[in-house]
């Protein structure tokens, strides 16, 4: 509730909510989440969930909400990668770090119709663990995890995967564990939350993310083994997740989003499955491809015909030749137009050059 109002409020814009709050904001936001443990404190404030707060945020500023229709988060991304495959039938799986109270969830869809038959919970999350990792080597989370990926491979994860495993894994029944999270107690939970109080530093998982940067200081393991024991975690886990879901309920096709499945390493490693005849990623996975999840869920309730599938990424705009040669002479850059554009380049990358090539429309999603 406090975390997001203070997300809303016109002052906190420019917050960077993943790696640098405030102490006046995090220490608001801690009490909340603290005392929110507590029953008479939930009875005095009742959680709302997010689509209702935005309606009452959109009220509050006079406009209608009649006719908006809320989804919630991980539903939206199992649409948006069933729907716009050319699977008439497919398992589904959505896997990120957090939304709406969960990291994730399993589906099914048929024809127009998708069902939920797992939900993944908030602190077994793949994309937390990732994120984590990624901060505790330095860098931004949920911004640079694709460094990490890159690190990974010049590195050794032997060397470090026991420890890291202690926060995400395999648990006995084939989904995620977090052995780290489950065997901590009320009272240790409660120190975590008071000592997260007096540190000015706001994190959703905190305790988490502090317990597993003292380890691998600890450990003093190179940065390129933790990166690659993290993506070897990552990509054993969740591929034998979805392998088990894909024979137990016995699907050969397979679409999959949310922003864990922007690491091409493990898309790789999942599209190797025998159990996986058909392998479909959402181009826009993350959480900017929750709009088209949304907007396909509401088409599919007025369709009896099955939703269209995307045939390609190419829908941002486009520059003639013409347009292309203003903007050069504006800036005074020489150019030559060349009509075997293909061969230029590839002589110029054989001399051990760099080629940045623009052309044609831009894509949809992160590329």
């Amino acid at each position: 509730r406090a975390y997001r109002e203070e997300i809303f409020r016109a002052g906190n814009s420019g917050v960077d909510w993943a790696n640098d709050v405030e102490f006046s904001i995090s220490s608001r936001v801690s009490i909340d989440y603290f005392l929110k443990k507590h029953r008479l404190y939930r009875h005095c404030f009742p959680n709302t969930s997010d689509a209702e707060f935005v309606r009452q945020a959109l009220i509050e500023c006079g406009v209608t909400t009649d006719k908006i229709t809320a989804f919630d988060h991980q539903l939206c991304h199992a649409a948006s990668a069933f729907y716009s495959s050319e699977f008439d039938n497919s398992l589904i799986v959505s896997v990120d770090g957090f939304g709406d109270d969960k990291s994730g969830g399993i589906y099914i869809g048929e024809k127009n119709n998708i069902r939920r038959l797992e939900k993944i919970p908030a602190d077994v999350s793949a994309g937390s663990f990732y994120a984590n990792v990624t901060g505790a080597l330095g860098f931004k989370r949920n911004r640079h995890e694709g460094k990490v990926t890159g690190l990974a491979a010049s590195g050794l994860g032997s060397r470090c995967e026991k420890v890291l495993r202690e926060y995400f894994d395999l648990g006995a029944d084939l989904r995620f564990s977090n052995r780290a999270i489950g065997e901590r107690d009320k009272r240790a939970e409660s120190e975590n939350m008071l000592r997260f109080l007096f540190t000015g530093k706001y994190e959703l998982t905190d305790s988490y993310y502090q317990d597993l940067k003292s380890d691998l200081n600890r450990g003093k393991f190179q940065k390129s083994d933790v990166a690659a024991a993290a993506q070897t975690i990552l990509e054993d886990v969740v591929s034998r997740v979805i392998d088990d879901c894909m024979c137990q309920y016995r699907y050969d096709n397979l679409a999959v989003a949310g922003g864990v499945f922007a690491n091409v390493k493990l898309n790789q490693t999942i599209s190797e499955l025998e159990s996986v005849k058909r392998f479909f990623v959402h181009p826009n996975m993350g959480d900017g491809g929750g709009a088209y999840g949304a907007s396909m869920l509401a088409l599919a309730r007025k369709m009896r015909d099955s939703v269209p599938h995307i045939r390609d990424v190419y829908w941002g705009p486009e520059f003639t030749d013409e347009q292309i040669k203003e903007a050069l002479d504006e800036l005074a850059v020489q150019a030559e137009k060349v009509d075997d554009i293909d061969s230029k380049i590839a002589r110029i990358l054989a001399d051990g050059k760099v080629v940045g090539r623009f052309n044609g429309r831009m894509e949809y999603g992160p590329r």
